[in-house]
């Protein structure tokens, strides 16, 4: 079992690191989805509201026992697989092979060796069904190795990724391995050189060779393993790409690990999400190494820690049995980590045969409610006196932003006048108070017809934090406060006053018809999450839906999940979303007379279920005059994360201005 992540009560979160936070990580599919669509080129799939959603998991559980997808498939060539992809748009597999020799292919003017195909290296692709029969192959020459391809489907069309321009290293490996990256189409027959002008290349790390690729359809990245380095102190890395953006020549990695010094013989890679999966072992022989050695190590590229490392008896009965290969499978509403082996055809044929088999449970993690709280900032002046709404933390530039409606009596910006308190909150007129980790005030931002400010987010970009907001408030008449009906992104500039019809906010209206919106971001999983309310006068709704970031920021607007707000609910205080879990905050003010235990409960929610799976009392904060929670946001330090939520508190038993406070609990157990 995964004992790093599978944690007792009480136990801290140590997946995170200073580097930039990697946006990979997703929702946990654990449990059965029923799904409308399925569109498996991106499973992130459209779901319309009351339809059980898509989900996206946290990592693979390798203790879970591995099944067999097929064993003892001949390919073209009757050499050792290097590796395979699935092409889950289309439903079938490519598997590569160093090409066997004896054969004379495309324009060569005689036939080569075995070790001249591996010294030129030439590669045979064989595409099959995943039932593994063989639909059509593909001959490339002076690619490399094959260590890991990566399929792209554009359509019915496959675009490969590899390893290209071989080069021998090392007069003492008989292979040559590629020193760029390679994509190109799958064409049926083709002997493709590799300086045909049809194959786009890709140089992301300056001074590398051995580069080999994976394509993670579902999450829109990329990942290389390269080698760095000079003679005698050289290493291997991961960097992992926006998908995209690799493709356009921005070579800028979301996370880069190094290879764990545990392996064994490398096989194979993939990656799903933030986590990284290797491949180690050699061929199986039941005299001298009678349970294998061949083993899943999983990297988190978070951290760059390796978080699990487990041997699988997977195929112990193939002949030969050697390590060979992984890939990203996506099955329905399932999704498998697959690995192969080549064996012997039989004891007395050692013509390989490919073999794969796959992992499909996951671990996940959530937040324990039971955890006692811990003061992060008490009683912390913002930029108005008014109370605190939300708040979010900008954990690359460790900068808090929290939002207030704008206190009465100032003219700002353009106005003509002031403006009273009510007027403020009708509006949806927001104060933006930049804070340091300890509550210093930085920095304030004004933000006019804004709405409530329930809960905002924050996404770094280097020293910038855009923030995300509700935006262009509206009064339904159920109160004197104006919300927000779409969201906006806009960068944080000091002492700006910014008008909600300015040109430098970007705005999404992500779900039509909803109104009261509000969001959450979580930079650690790539993720946007946002609250609104649907349906008509009298039958309104909250709801949930969480979304990619990137892709929302590119106009997709196809939530990975969505779910209701949990009925039993005291009155709704702000909310935040961390992986697979959704987490609310109600409650009032405190009032020792009448509520002496106050009132304020923090709920869980599983995004993938929509099911309640959690819900505390808290008294953190219990001595704090007024005492009314608000807002909630996930920190990260060092190598903790934790789950803060917020109070506004009077300054004094004489002067009820408001005073910032913040909590949170740092405590994960196994998820539900």
């Amino acid at each position: 079992m995964d004992i790093s992540c599978v944690r007792t009560k009480r136990s801290k979160v140590n997946e995170m690191s200073k580097k930039q936070r990697f946006i990979g990580k997703r929702l946990s599919q654990v449990l059965t989805i029923f799904l409308a669509v399925m569109m498996l080129s991106f499973p992130l799939l459209p779901i319309g509201e009351g339809i059980a959603q898509a989900s996206v998991p946290d990592k693979f559980d390798l203790s879970d026992a591995a099944e067999p997808l097929f064993t003892s498939k001949a390919l073209t060539d009757n050499t050792v697989q290097q590796s395979f992809a699935f092409d889950n748009t289309n439903n079938c597999i490519y598997v590569v092979q160093v090409t066997a020799g004896g054969q004379q292919l495309g324009t060569e003017t005689r036939t080569y060796t075995a070790a001249e195909r591996a010294l030129n290296g030439d590669l045979t692709v064989t595409k099959l069904s995943t039932t593994g029969t063989v639909l059509g192959k593909m001959y490339l020459m002076g690619f490399g190795h094959g260590l890991s391809i990566g399929a792209e489907p554009v359509g019915t069309t496959t675009y490969l990724w590899t390893d290209v321009d071989a080069f021998q290293d090392d007069s003492t490996d008989a292979n040559s391995y590629g020193t760029q990256l390679a994509r190109f189409a799958f064409v049926n027959n083709q002997v493709l050189v590799h300086t045909d002008s049809s194959i786009t290349k890709y140089s992301p790390v300056a001074g590398a060779d051995r580069t080999t690729v994976n394509v993670d359809m579902a999450n829109g990245l990329l990942t290389v393993r390269y080698r760095t380095g000079v003679v005698g102190s050289r290493s291997f890395h991961y960097s992992v790409y926006d998908l995209a953006k690799f493709k356009t020549g921005t070579f800028t990695p979301l996370a880069t690990v190094d290879q764990p010094s545990t392996l064994g013989s490398f096989k194979g890679f993939v990656s799903y999400g933030s986590n990284l999966y290797v491949l180690d072992g050699n061929a199986y022989n039941s005299s001298t190494n009678p349970t294998g050695n061949t083993y899943i190590t999983t990297v988190d590229f978070n951290s760059g820690a390796q978080v699990d490392r487990s041997l699988t008896n997977a195929g112990s009965s193939l002949l030969f049995r050697e390590p060979h290969g992984m890939s990203i499978q996506t099955v329905g509403s399932a999704v498998r980590l697959s690995f192969g082996f080549a064996s012997y055809k039989s004891s007395t044929d050692t013509g390989k045969n490919a073999n794969i088999f796959y992992k499909d449970a996951f671990v996940s993690k959530m937040f324990d409610l039971s955890d006692p709280a811990e003061p992060l900032l008490t009683g912390k002046a913002l930029a108005d006196p008014t109370l605190q709404q939300g708040f979010a933390i900008d954990n690359t530039n460790d900068h808090i932003y929290m939002v207030q409606v704008t206190n009465a009596g100032q003219q700002l910006g353009t106005e003509t006048r002031t403006y009273s308190s009510a007027e403020r909150a009708l509006k949806g007129d927001l104060t933006v108070t930049k804070l340091s980790s300890t509550g210093t005030i930085l920095g304030k931002m004004y933000l006019i017809g804004f709405g409530h400010g329930v809960s905002i987010g924050v996404e770094p970009v280097g020293t910038t934090a855009y923030l995300w907001t509700e935006v262009d408030a509206v009064n339904d008449g159920s109160d004197g406060n104006g919300y927000g009906t779409q969201l906006a992104r806009f960068p944080f500039v000091n002492n700006q006053v910014l008008v909600n019809t300015d040109s430098s906010i970007t705005k999404y209206a992500p779900i039509v018809g909803a109104d009261r919106t509000t969001v959450n971001i979580d930079m650690t999983n790539g993720l946007l999450t946002m609250r609104y309310r649907t349906g008509v006068v009298g039958s309104r709704a909250f709801h949930y839906s969480t979304f990619n970031l990137a892709q929302l920021k590119g106009g997709t607007f196809t939530p990975l999940a969505t779910v209701d707000q949990p009925t039993g609910l005291g009155t709704f205080q702000g909310f935040v979303s961390y992986g697979s879990y959704l987490y609310l905050l109600d409650g009032t003010a405190y009032d020792t007379a009448t509520n002496p235990t106050g009132n304020t409960y923090i709920t869980t929610v599983n995004l993938n279920t929509g099911l309640q799976v959690d819900r505390q009392l808290t008294n953190a904060g219990s001595s704090l005059l007024f005492r009314e929670p608000e807002g909630m946001s996930i920190q990260v330090v060092g190598t903790t994360v934790r789950l803060c939520f917020g109070f506004g508190s009077y300054r004094s038993s004489t002067d009820t201005k408001k005073h910032a406070n913040i909590f949170y609990k740092d405590a994960l157990v196994t998820g539900t």
